[in-house]
């Protein structure tokens, strides 16, 4: 009856056994998996902050650059219209010489 009862608490030891180390890996998976969400959602947090960012800089950079080229074309606009009054000048400046 001992050996009986032995033998059998020796089973149902190795099977408790047995099924904790499958509960431990089962865990480990979970946990793992979890870990990755996590790192996952991290990951997607960061990167809505980081486009959000660069768009928002994207979007002041081409308003600097538009401001930089209404300035460059007012400019160009200025410098040849003072070129076109300079031509003026000179050629009444002639004409005016011419007659007298």
């Amino acid at each position: 009856d001992l050996e009986r009862t032995e033998a059998i608490n020796s089973k149902l030891i190795a099977r408790y056994e047995q099924e904790n180390k499958d509960l431990r890996s089962s865990l480990e998976e979970r946990d793992q998996r979890l870990r990755e969400k996590t790192d996952l959602e991290r990951t997607e947090a960061i990167n809505s902050k980081l486009i959000a960012r660069y768009e928002q800089e994207n979007k002041d950079l081409r308003s600097s650059l538009e401001e930089r080229d209404q300035r460059l074309q007012e400019k160009t606009d200025l410098e040849r219209t003072e070129a076109t009054n300079s031509k003026l000048l000179i050629a009444r400046y002639e004409t005016r010489k011419q007659r007298s």
